[in-house]
């Protein structure tokens, strides 16, 4: 991962978005993807367990 982060980082600065995408590779081998955690949340709480997650997810502090 850090080696993506290495070779994207001068791009990713003149767009002001390596902190957040820096945020977020550092996060995914703890979390995993919404396609690891998929099976899991759909197994838990179906349809309405998704959308929880999702609206977690998305709704801004």
């Amino acid at each position: 991962m850090s080696q993506i982060l290495e070779h994207v980082d001068p791009a990713l600065d003149d767009n002001g978005g390596s902190r957040g995408i820096g945020t977020l590779l550092h996060r995914l081998p703890q979390q995993g993807t919404g396609a690891d955690r998929r099976p899991e949340v759909l197994s838990d709480g179906g349809r309405n367990g998704s959308m929880d997650v999702i609206t977690e997810a998305t709704a801004t502090p």
